[in-house]
């Protein structure tokens, strides 16, 4: 019988982790992210459920008891994995709950940006009619789609492309082989010929050293003049800077972004972009994918505890038995 902390601040209750947690024989407490002493109270605990609150080493440290942290979610990029390890707790992911959500979200964005949708609903609202938009309204159809990242959340948006009539779906991920890419009828290439061919480029990679601003200036003034760029994967992986320069300086058609370097970003370049199409972290959201996200988090940990190790553990190499 295991204590279990629930340390989340964006859902109004925790009653569908109370029910799985307790229906397996633990214990539940909720802390709350800006107590002083949430610390304190979690020092007994045996796992976390974490949201978006950083747990580094200070925290770290601080947790004795816990084996386990089961992030709400596929990112992980609040959590040091590598420190936890040390410490001999399991980080655990969700990577399988909110595909489709994500993915219809990096499609509404595309449609949003291809179609000058937000700019449009604006000005008929303050009294406009076939007006300019801010970017011309481009054709879909015999397009070339960019997909930077082929796990499932790729692979989802994929086959929702099917239907568009597109030209190409072309796929970088140097972790899929060429022969998944092209079981799901799309074209592995490098990441410069992506970046050149491409129409649309839709990143859906995990935040790490590695991927941290893979869309540098550089890569951003590489991609094809004319492109639309959408983010729906960690706000950390390009230049938020840069893409608003391209964006002015007309290199890039639009941009959809449901993440931002910082939550709620009020100092963003992005937000005096009248091409960039931007949402509030939300592209996980939907009624049951939420529900379902909460009880798979605290599945995970109770899993965990019990014994169960056929999980998402994302700093399993590093973990001694």
């Amino acid at each position: 019988m295991g204590l279990i902390a629930v340390l989340e601040e964006r859902y109004k209750s925790h009653e569908v982790e109370r029910a799985v947690i307790e229906n397996a024989g633990h214990h539940m407490i909720e802390l709350q992210v800006n107590d002083a002493d949430w610390l304190a109270r979690a020092k007994k605990a045996d796992a976390l459920l974490v949201n978006l609150t950083t747990i580094g080493e200070h925290e770290l440290s601080r947790l004795p008891a816990c084996r386990a942290i089961s992030r709400y979610g596929v990112g992980y990029d609040n959590v040091d994995s590598v420190a936890a390890a040390k410490h001999g707790i399991a980080v655990i992911t969700q990577p399988a709950v909110t595909v489709e959500e994500v993915s219809d979200h990096a499609l509404g964005l595309w449609l949003a940006c291809m179609r000058q949708i937000s700019s449009r609903d604006s000005r008929v609202r303050d009294g406009g009619w076939n007006v300019e938009t801010p970017a011309s309204t481009r054709r879909i159809a015999g397009s070339t789609f960019g997909i930077v990242g082929f796990g499932r959340t790729g692979r989802s948006l994929a086959r929702k492309l099917s239907g568009f009539r597109l030209d190409r779906i072309v796929v970088y991920d140097h972790h899929v082989p060429d022969v998944e890419v092209r079981a799901a009828q799309c074209e592995p290439v490098s990441f410069d010929e992506l970046l050149s061919v491409s129409d649309t480029v839709s990143i859906h990679v995990t935040l790490n050293d590695k991927s941290r601003y893979m869309f540098s200036r550089d890569v951003l003034f590489r991609m094809k003049r004319g492109a639309c760029l959408v983010n729906t994967s960690r706000g950390g992986i390009l230049d938020e800077a840069a893409l608003a320069d391209a964006l002015a300086a007309g290199h890039l058609h639009s941009a959809g972004l449901d993440v931002f370097l910082r939550e709620n970003p009020a100092q963003s370049p992005l937000l005096s972009q009248p091409t960039a199409v931007l949402s509030d972290h939300s592209a996980w959201y939907s009624v049951q994918g939420q529900v379902e996200l909460q009880r798979t988090t605290a599945e995970s940990a109770v899993r965990y505890l019990d014994g169960d190790r056929d999980l998402s553990i994302v700093n399993q190499d590093l973990l001694q038995d």
